[in-house]
């Protein structure tokens, strides 16, 4: 079996880049895969997460409070990492 290269850092995206993301998210034909895909941006984007990371993300463990929203992250890095103000809540 041959193993994976280590992955390099990616450039961070642009404003017009994520406004693209965010006009996606918006355009989603139900309610349910809007709120869905903001979700899933706001734990790329604003939390930082990892692909493999935010699958381990349950709803029933984010803290919100007057502080924000926090999002713990189990598994080998594990901590707890807050949400940028901005991706707190949907964009409309």
């Amino acid at each position: 079996m041959t193993t994976l290269a280590s992955s390099t850092p990616t450039t961070p995206l642009t404003q017009t880049e994520v406004a693209l993301l965010r006009s996606w998210a918006n355009g989603q034909n139900t309610l349910y895969r809007r709120i869905n895909c903001n979700i899933l941006l706001a734990l790329s984007l604003g939390a930082g997460l990892s692909t493999s990371e935010l699958l381990d993300v349950r709803c029933q463990d984010v803290t919100v409070d007057t502080d924000g929203v926090l999002i713990p992250v189990p598994g080998k890095r594990a901590r707890a990492v807050p949400v940028l103000r901005e991706w707190e809540a949907p964009a409309s």
